[in-house]
């Protein structure tokens, strides 16, 4: 069972730190004759948690069901409950005793207990609740590691009251750890109160503290419940009934949820441990708080205040938030939503409510995802590049943990789905989502708040305070002719501010202008023709001003972009050059454009005059250093409408040129900004009906979008994209033009990427079939098909097709560019990577060393392309056990690296990750663990300490300590590292699950298998469950915890594991794959760790057997088969037989990596110890004094390996009764001389 270690804390008036519940939720609970005494946890204001062993045998359970409703005191009183429970809450005050009074008393029945788990809930059946709290949602989670919790209990005897004398009835809070082990699942995990004081908490027996919630990290853990199966002096010992026996049970929902509400009863999203380590990251020096992310629309008083939304989002001043609770600001466009929003935004920002704003536009799934992922890097901000989506739900999980204070605003969201499984949640957090739906709430609801036209008195006051003396009449009428329409009367205020006019002379206007237009004059009821008629006005307004007739011209242009859009487009010499070319709506007032070429700065001031009437606004916050702009999408699509089809196509063909042409590159100024820019484009291409981004060809924003969405880490929504330019490009270029062709292909590569192999492969087959016919077997654009087609076969495991693909594509390369083009050169790198990827070393090599040779004449020695081949020329020897060849490859790629990118680079840091493990398999650590901590420190001050290069270089200096047999290093590397995976990728991503399989490894080589058995565990099962049972990672968890059950002595479930793993991989991978080969030789040690040879040896032999007819018989799992089963003969006493494999594999290991590699020098020490054992002196000697001169020439007379050596050789020399030699060695003599001075084995006395 898990380990629990216990010990009191003293006297609690307040649980403090992490593992607290408020004070109030905190009950004692007394039977109604007072003879005992036990504690309970409040879960809504008439529910207490508690164990029912606490209660006595015969305590009666009502038999009733929790209402539908809300629990009522009339619903109680029509019940007859039987009350025989007092619970007393603890008292206001600060003293340890309880302070002044001795809390309120309620009385309580029994309404449920769980049919096997000890826990039961109580009812208050007074007219008067329990607590009057309106947050008492609950949390729970089982931890995965070792975790630290509090429970808070009472002195168990007579119910003494609070402020007892003795202080005997006072509340006593318990510190416990939990340590999950081997039976993390059993029902109970045991207390040893072996750390507590004798007899008990002061003043009584643990009795008292059953029942009391035992908490991690503010989330229920378990119940603290009677150990009646022990017996100690002071009374029964405690257990913890686990949370996750009776937290999920729906009756206990069911009742928490009629009494507290919705939600008020869940499963925590994170464990204890990660909860935990949220919490340190709140605290990181490197986020200055408070911050706000996103563009969050001007503050200002450009909208009207709503009382009663101000009221449902906390308050008209923003002084508090509905903490844990998602709110939906429901209404038609113009009606006002964003702005009150936007208003509880800035007034929660303004009082200091938040420690983190978030505004996400809703406009797109993408959108969504670009959001939060902004944000995850702004409290991460240490985090260098990532995908979206996994940004974005680290942050999700970050939300979900966090004690800081947070709003986040999803605005404008079309449909729910786009929000699916992205909803933001926390206990001390609120969200607000806007929308025209009143269906955009997550599946654990929420309020919906309809957002109305304005009420008369609401537009009126609006106006006055806006336009202060007008005259009540003409106040009335401007807001009656515009209909009470919020948009509309922001608009024609900032209008009527900006000229100085009068609200009736604008009404005069408004009417006018409504028949020029033809508009109905229907008091606002077309709510577009309102915002025509307004936005018309105001424009001539900013047109007055200089540079005259050019505010029209820039509302045109960004009507045809997002919403939000950047103000570097206004810029580019593409708007300058296109708006000349664009014609004004014939209804709308003329004006001469000018006849100079148009500047940035006109095109500016200009907006600047669009932002003074109301027709724009600037976000609040830049996004690194491009300002953005915001235009209501009503206004755009109102101006939108009044183009004629020539002009509408001249504005989509000016924004997708200065799109293209501002567009952020290479993480350069502006690059968080690239969401944006991919949301302008992605409207502009929804809004060419008619072609004019594909004449003459695909506009090159159409692939920038994509390829935007490839670098986001957003496959999904590039298939989307990329189904949709297939599409148009069929249909405006044909099928069979080089546009549709390469849309196909990146299609297909979009499939690839969301893992849909499925379907990208049959794509590739048909755009490759279609390529060589139309463009040529050689074209640029074929070869690329051709090569795509090829890694999507690699991944899909069709290993013999992908190298064939490469293979045509190197010699149509060759054939069509020349043997010495950098695209030829390319081709045969790539082929020669996929035959090392399949472990065809032999055929990887020749060509990797031509590849080198090659770039180093055409291309020079230090261009990228010649370092990168000098690299892969060395890993490639290393992959093939031959460090004597990587190690002078493997130095120069670094030393290259160092001179031409410098030491910084991430580059030549990664070339110093990949030296350190060679310089580990030539037994080299006085080279290995300095490289990588000065490669560490360096990486760190460099990039920053989660670039992904830093990443690595932390997980290879772990794994070194770890071979270095550093364990008080290596795990908090590791653990580091499991906490950067968790952050980053979330809790079920694949390289999470990995961190945490090398983390459990490294406790288990450090001997700590109670940690290591349940991360396994849990990893094993998260493969399953996120991979599927046959998956090969989900297999590899289930061989790695067998070999942990192994290491416990638990033989039986290691061999009904391993068999189990066998067989779905003999069927999944087959009989002759290595990963099937390598779990029946672990089942073959763990029949040999137990005693049963005749099993091992039949299994080790068929694998030696099937080893070598399938890895050929120097391969390096060939030889390690090879030993063990000399092993298992050694111990089955057929030494001779043993004698004769050892001497093979050690001749076989010494030829293949080498006489100073790490398993040479394994096989050395065995060989030498079975010569021992048959008598076989002059061999061992012969095999010991080779070591001993490899050791002095590899490293030095003085290295501490050496001298280990020696002292061997002197031991097996004195053994041999060669003590002359012995005596030389000793004395300094060289090997060589001593082995001639004992020559003659001097003969002992009997």
């Amino acid at each position: 069972m898990p380990d629990v270690e216990v010990a009191v804390r003293g006297v609690l008036p307040d649980v403090p730190g992490p593992s607290a519940f408020p004070r109030a939720r905190v009950v004692r609970l007394e039977s109604d004759d007072g003879t005992s005494v036990a504690t309970g946890l409040v879960v809504g204001p008439r529910l207490v948690l508690t164990t029912r062993r606490v209660l006595g045998r015969t305590l009666p359970v009502a038999r009733v069901r929790p209402p539908a409703g809300p629990v009522t005191p009339e619903w109680l009183a029509a019940q007859s409950l039987p009350a025989r429970v007092r619970a007393r809450t603890l008292p206001a005050g600060d003293d340890a005793t309880g302070g002044d009074g001795a809390g309120t008393v309620r009385s309580l029945a029994v309404v449920w207990t769980h049919p096997q788990a000890d826990a039961a809930l109580l009812l208050c059946t007074d007219a008067e609740p329990l607590s009057d709290a309106t947050d008492l949602r609950t949390e729970w989670a089982e931890p995965d590691e070792a975790t630290e919790c509090a429970a808070v209990g009472f002195a168990a005897g007579a119910a003494r009251p609070l402020d007892d004398a003795e202080g005997r009835g006072a509340p006593v809070e318990i510190g416990i750890v939990v340590r999950p082990g081997a039976r993390s699942r059993a029902r109970a995990w045991s207390v040893e109160l072996a750390t507590a004081p004798p007899g008990g908490p002061p003043g009584g027996s643990w009795a008292g503290c059953t029942g009391g919630a035992l908490v991690a990290e503010d989330v229920l853990v378990g119940l603290l419940s009677n150990d009646e199966a022990a017996t100690r002096p002071q009374g029964p010992g405690l257990q913890v009934v686990p949370a996750r026996r009776f937290a999920d049970q729906a009756d206990l929902v069911a009742w928490v949820t009629a009494d507290a509400g919705p939600g008020a009863w869940a499963r925590a999203a994170a464990t204890p441990g990660q909860l935990r380590r949220r919490r340190e990251q709140d605290a990181r020096a490197d986020v200055r708080w408070p911050v706000r992310v996103g563009p969050v629309p001007a503050a200002g008083d450009g909208h009207a205040v709503r009382a009663e939304v101000a009221a449902a989002l906390g308050g008209p001043a923003g002084e508090a938030l509905h903490v844990a609770t998602t709110t939906l600001l429901c209404g038609p466009p113009g009606y006002g939503t964003t702005a009150a929003a936007a208003a509880h935004a800035h007034a929660a920002w303004t009082a200091g409510a938040l420690d983190l704003l978030v505004w996400v536009e809703g406009g797109s799934r993408s959108d969504v995802l670009a959001g939060l992922a902004a944000a995850d890097r702004v409290v991460h901000p240490t985090t260098v590049g990532g995908a979206d989506a996994e940004a974005a739900q680290a942050f999700l999980a970050w939300l979900a943990s966090t004690r800081r204070r947070w709003l986040v605003v999803l605005d404008a969201v079309p449909d729910p789905s786009l929000v699916h499984e992205l909803w933001p949640r926390g206990a001390t957090g609120q969200v607000v989502v806007t929308s025209e739906r009143n269906d955009v709430l997550p599946r654990t609801g929420g309020r919906v708040v309809a957002v109305d036209r304005l009420s008369s008195s609401q537009a009126e006051a609006y106006v006055e305070a806006r336009l202060p003396g007008t005259p009540p009449a003409d106040v009335a009428r401007l807001a009656d002719d515009l209909g009470r329409l919020p948009l509309a009367l922001a608009v024609a205020v900032a209008d009527l501010r900006d000229t100085g006019g009068g609200a009736g002379e604008y009404a005069e206007r408004l009417a006018e202008r409504r028949q020029e237009l033809a508009l109905p004059d229907d008091a606002g009821a077309d709510v577009a023709a309102t915002v025509l008629a307004v936005t018309t006005l105001a424009v001539d307004d900013a047109d007055a001003r200089h540079p005259q007739g050019l505010a029209q011209l820039v509302l045109i242009l960004v009507s045809v972009l997002g919403p939000t859009f950047p103000l570097a487009v206004l810029a580019t010499a593409a708007v300058g050059e296109g708006v000349e070319s664009l014609v004004r709506p014939r209804s709308w007032r003329r004006w001469i454009t000018p006849g100079h070429g148009i500047t940035p700065a006109e095109l500016r001031e200009a907006l600047a005059h669009l932002c003074r009437v109301g027709l724009a606004s600037l976000a609040d916050d830049s996004v690194d250093g491009a300002t953005l702009a915001r235009v209501h999408p009503l206004v755009q699509e109102v101006v939108r409408a009044q183009l004629d089809a020539a002009t509408l196509d001249t504005a989509l063909r000016t924004a997708a040129e200065a799109l293209a042409e501002a567009w952020p590159r290479d993480g350069g100024p502006g690059a968080t900004a690239e969401p944006v820019f991919r949301t302008c484009a992605s409207t502009v291409a929804a809004l060419d009906v008619r072609g004019a981004l594909w004449d003459p060809e695909g506009h090159p924003v159409l692939w920038e979008v994509g390829a935007s969405l490839s670098r986001a880490g957003l496959p999904h929504e590039a298939v989307v994209h990329w189904e949709r330019l297939v599409e148009d490009a069929t249909r405006t270029l044909g099928a069979e033009h080089l546009d549709t062709l390469t849309a196909r292909n990146n299609l297909a590569l979009a499939h690839r990427e969301d893992g849909r192999l499925d379907r990208a492969v049959p794509l590739l087959v048909g755009t490759l079939e279609d390529a060589e016919r139309v463009l040529g077997a050689a074209h640029p654009a074929t070869l690329t098909s051709r090569n795509n087609l090829a890694m999507a076969y690699r991944d899909a495991g069709l290993v013999e097709r992908a190298l064939e693909m490469l293979q045509r594509n190197l010699s149509a390369s060759r054939r069509r560019l020349g043997a010495d083009h950098p695209d030829t050169l390319t081709s045969r790198s790539n082929l020669a990577l996929a035959y090392r990827d399949a472990g065809l070393l032999d055929e990887a090599l020749p060509l990797l060393v031509r590849g080198l040779d090659d770039a180093e004449r055409v291309l020079g020695p230090d261009h990228p392309a010649t370092l990168a081949a000098c690299r892969d020329l060395g890993l490639t020897h290393w992959l093939d056990r031959r460090a004597d060849r990587a190690l002078p490859l493997l130095e120069r790629a670094l030393a290259d690296r160092e001179r031409v990118l410098g030491p910084d680079h991430p580059d030549t840091l990664t070339s110093r990750n990949d030296l350190a493990p060679a310089y580990r398999d030539v037994r080299r650590p006085d080279r290995t663990l300095p490289l990588l901590e000065d490669t560490l420190a360096t990486a760190e001050r460099a990039l920053g300490p989660d670039h992904p290069v830093t990443l690595t270089s932390r997980g290879n200096l772990a794994l070194a300590y770890r071979d270095a047999r550093r364990p008080d290093l290596a795990l908090p590397l590791l653990e580091r590292m499991l906490a950067d995976a968790e952050r980053t990728h979330g809790y079920q991503h694949a390289d999470t699950l990995a961190c945490r399989g090398v983390l459990a490894l490294a406790y288990q080589d450090a001997g700590r298998l109670d940690r290591a058995i349940p991360l396994l565990e849990s990893t094993h099962a998260d493969r399953q469950r996120a991979l599927g049972p046959d998956h090969p990672d989900a297999l590899t968890s289930a061989n790695y915890l067998a070999l942990a059950y192994r290491d416990a002595e638990r033989y039986g479930d290691a061999v009904r594991l391993l068999e189990r793993t066998l067989a779905d991989r003999q069927r999944v991978l087959g009989t002759d794959h290595p990963d099937t080969l390598a779990t029946r030789g672990d089942l073959a040690l763990v029949h040999h760790d137990a005693g049963r040879l005749d099993h091992a040896i039949a299994l080790l032999e068929g694998t030696l057997e099937d080893r070598q007819r399938v890895l050929g018989p120097g391969h390096p799992d060939t030889l390690t088969s090879r030993s063990n089963l000399a092993v298992a003969y050694r111990e089955a006493e057929r030494t001779e037989e043993a004698v004769v494999l050892l001497e093979r594999t050690f001749v076989d290991r010494q030829r293949m990596l080498g006489p100073d590699h790490a398993d040479t020098v394994a096989s050395r020490v065995v060989l030498v110890d079975a010569y021992r054992e048959v008598g076989r002196w002059d061999d061992a000697l012969a095999v010991l004094e080779r070591a001993l001169r490899d050791d002095e020439r590899l490293l030095g007379p003085a290295d501490p390996q050496t001298s280990g050596s020696r002292v061997t050789l002197v031991d097996a020399y004195r053994e041999a009764g060669r003590d002359e030699a012995a005596d030389a060695l000793e004395a300094g003599e060289p090997v060589d001389v001593a082995r001639r001075r004992g020559a003659r084995p001097r003969r002992r006395s009997a």
